[in-house]
């Protein structure tokens, strides 16, 4: 089980008549080309980029750190990615924000620019300023 967790991000619990008979371990795969993606931001001159997620720290800090990402806050509720979108506008900087999931909505429309994926929940899209065609961020 322990194996289990290291390697998913969610453990589902199987268990019946009060015995826990298994888990099963999901996890979420890096987008196809989202190294690259944040490089050649960097390369046009973008300073700092920040990941704000749900998820729990130890698994933002590895896709962080395997990304190249500069900044990570994880375990957030939604309204606090908005929050934290909205504070770093107050310190003049501009924030585009990319997502795909209801829990972004708040922080795509906070932020100066948000971006949604192409298979990004409907919310997402209706709520940014871009959605892009293609499920590939390079796009």
């Amino acid at each position: 089980m322990n194996e289990s967790l290291e390697k998913s991000d969610t453990l589902l619990y199987i268990g019946y008549d009060g015995k826990l008979l298994g888990t099963i371990g999901l996890s979420d795969e890096l987008r196809l080309n989202s190294k690259e993606a944040i490089k050649k931001l960097k390369t046009l001159g973008v300073k700092n980029i920040v990941m704000l997620t749900g998820d729990i720290k130890d698994k933002a800090l590895k896709i962080a750190n395997e990304l190249g990402i500069d900044e990570v806050r994880a375990e957030l509720l939604p309204h606090e990615k908005a929050d934290i979108v909205k504070e770093l506008m107050k310190q003049g900087k501009k924030v585009a924000f990319i997502g795909d999931g209801i829990n972004d909505a708040p922080a795509l429309i906070s932020s100066h620019v948000g971006i949604s994926m192409s298979k990004g929940a409907d919310i997402a899209k209706a709520t940014a300023d871009i959605s892009l065609l293609k499920d590939d961020i390079n796009a």
